[in-house]
């Protein structure tokens, strides 16, 4: 590979701002969840770009969450998982244009030239699916303006989206698990 993965290296660290955006449905409790796992299916996007999607990245990202799940409270559980965690990485070309229309000297005569410039953006996307039910009940995702090409993706660059993407998901509720082994014994 000539270029090592210029993904969320890119949306983290070259740009100005990240967008953080995160959304729930409201009917499920999440902090009453106590496992997870990851999703095992592999190829949900069509066409997906390799240079994006290979195991370095799978790894970092994986790592990074379970990370930032653990100091939540939740434990990685592969037999009977309470939700299953799936993310999608998304690269699109974005053409912004200026306000301010310009005038052209180009030819004899003046014409108005409306300036524009494109960039690609880039999202790393986050899904929690309830198991029993197997809906969607948490989607966090950070975009951001992807500067250089060829930026090499960091463990720091991905913790740093990780983290601030997985700040907004809800702590679990331990006082209920107390109060369950509690009256078990």
């Amino acid at each position: 590979m000539k270029k090592l993965i210029p993904l969320v290296g890119l949306l983290i660290s070259c740009s100005s701002d990240m967008y953080i955006f995160t959304d729930y449905d409201k009917s499920f409790d999440v902090t009453k969840y106590e496992s997870y796992s990851w999703s095992e299916i592999k190829n949900i996007e069509n066409n997906r770009n390799p240079i994006y999607y290979n195991e370095l990245n799978d790894k970092r990202i994986k790592v990074a969450v379970n990370e930032a799940l653990a100091g939540k409270g939740y434990k990685e559980e592969s037999r009977e998982p309470c939700f299953v965690l799936h993310y999608h990485i998304v690269i699109g070309d974005v053409t912004a244009y200026h306000a301010d229309p310009m005038l052209s000297h180009e030819a004899p005569w003046m014409r108005p030239m409306v300036p524009y410039y494109r960039y690609k953006e880039g999202s790393l996307i986050f899904d929690v699916m309830d198991m029993k039910s197997n809906s969607l009940i948490w989607r966090g995702y950070a975009s951001q303006i992807l500067v250089a090409e060829n930026t090499p993706l960091t463990d720091e660059n991905i913790k740093g989206a990780v983290k601030k993407i997985f700040r907004k998901f809800p702590a679990r509720n331990t006082a209920n698990v107390l109060k369950s082994k509690e009256g078990t014994q």
